[in-house]
Order: C-alpha cells, then sequence, then structure tokens
C-alpha cells in the first residue's frame, strides 16, 4: 500500500514537473523593408557574424588574462608536522630526542615579471 502512494506520489510530480518552453520569437521584418533594414537584419542573425563577435570578445579576454601576469605574483605555503613519536638516539649512554613534537613552517613568496617575451608580446597587441 505504501509502495502504490509513493508511485502515484512520483507520477503526479513528474506530470506536474513538465513544463515546456516555446522557441524565441524572431523579429520579423516589415512587409516593405528597405535594403538598409534587410543589411541589419542579416547581420544580427547571421550565425558567422555572431560568432565572429564571441571570438573577439574571447581574444580580448584572452589578451587581458595575459596582460595579468605583468602584476605582481603573490604565493603563501605552509606545512604542519605532528610527531607521534619523536626520534631518540643514544649518544654516550644518553637518549637524546632528535627533532620536537609539533613542526610547522610557513613561506611567502612574491614574485614580479621584468623580461618575458610573451607578456611584450601581448603588451603589443591592439586591445
Amino acid at each position: 500500500m505504501k509502495f502504490n502512494k509513493i508511485v502515484y506520489s512520483l507520477a503526479t510530480l513528474s506530470l506536474l514537473s513538465n513544463t515546456g518552453f516555446a522557441q524565441q520569437q524572431s523579429e520579423n521584418l516589415p512587409p516593405n523593408a528597405t535594403l538598409q533594414q534587410l543589411i541589419d537584419y542579416a547581420l544580427r542573425n547571421q550565425i558567422s557574424v555572431k560568432q565572429a563577435q564571441l571570438d573577439e570578445a574571447i581574444g580580448e579576454k584572452d589578451i587581458d588574462i595575459s596582460l595579468s601576469g605583468w602584476y605582481p605574483q603573490l604565493g603563501l605555503k605552509g606545512s604542519y608536522n605532528y610527531n607521534v613519536i619523536v626520534p631518540v638516539v643514544n649518544i654516550g649512554g644518553n637518549n637524546i630526542k632528535m627533532g620536537q613534537n609539533n613542526a610547522s613552517a610557513l613561506t611567502l613568496q612574491a614574485d614580479q615579471q621584468l623580461l618575458n617575451p610573451e607578456l611584450i608580446q601581448a603588451k603589443r597587441l591592439p586591445h
């Protein structure tokens, strides 16, 4: 009985959640369109023109990414070690610990590109 309720609930949910999306309305040309209106319509709706515009935008972003190499680059690294058992060495009859229970290190690195052929080439590109 419980299984039937679950099946009916899932079937009802799937029927309610099915929604259709119509295609977007495309702009229509007026019946007596001028030559300029026809050219504008063709340029707005031609796939190769849209692809060229997308390629241009992607190229501009690639140039921006390349030029970001001139900015200082910062890096931060850290490490932490916990020794459960510290190694012990017997020297002259004395047990000496060789290390510590906790060890950590923190490294900050700053880097600046001064002469890099790729960055110089990216700077020369029209932006």
